[in-house]
């Protein structure tokens, strides 16, 4: 009679249950199946970031809380309050140091004599909008670096339908009802430095 081959036992484990790897070499050896499978291992994680430098200098990060994480976006949101309210602040200043100053003189009669120039923007051909930033941001910079007089080239405006220039006139506007905090007075340029096509502008010291 043939023998039968026998099948390899099986054991179950009961829940919860700690795999002992003596245990389990044993029932290897008994060819022994367990019915539950190995727990998968749990991938490892290594160390990123602050948790790296915290270990190179011998310490131990604790994990922020979430109250930690809201109270750390509450104060990044009141400083950019801070901030918008000191430049709200200084916009308002310079707007009532200008109210107090005079609007710029034009003088009646165009320059003779040639000043000294300290520094010349030439917005010759340009958009209106575009020209006027830049005057704009010329006058800051101008006033920052403690310039007294400076030419701004406008062109005569030939090809104009009145003869007598957009810009020049718009760069003129602009001055009267904005270029107070910077220029005390303009005057069209003498014929050397653009005449007609051309302001001298005295700023403020």
């Amino acid at each position: 009679m043939a023998e039968r081959r026998r099948k390899p036992a099986t054991t179950a484990r009961p829940a919860g249950e700690r795999h002992d790897p003596d245990f389990l070499d044993a029932m290897r050896r008994l060819a022994v199946r367990s019915l539950d499978p190995e727990p998968p291992t749990p991938p490892s994680s290594a160390p990123h970031g602050r948790e790296v430098r915290a270990a190179e200098r011998g310490e131990t990060l604790d994990p922020v809380r979430p109250d930690e994480q809201a109270l750390f976006a509450s104060a990044m949101a009141s400083l950019d309050q801070v901030v918008d309210k000191d430049q709200q602040q200084a916009e308002q200043q310079r707007a009532a140091r200008a109210a107090q100053m005079a609007r710029p003189q034009r003088s009646a009669h165009p320059l003779t004599a040639q000043p000294t120039i300290d520094d010349r923007l030439d917005l010759h051909r340009e958009r209106q909008a575009q020209a006027l930033e830049r005057l704009h941001a010329f006058l800051v910079q101008s006033s920052i670096r403690g310039l007294a007089t400076v030419l701004v080239v406008t062109g005569k405006g030939q090809h104009s339908d009145d003869g007598r220039g957009v810009l020049r006139q718009a760069v003129e506007s602009w001055l009267i009802r904005h270029g107070t905090p910077w220029v005390a007075r303009y005057a069209e340029a003498p014929r050397a430095l653009g005449g007609r096509g051309a302001w001298i502008l005295t700023l403020r010291r």
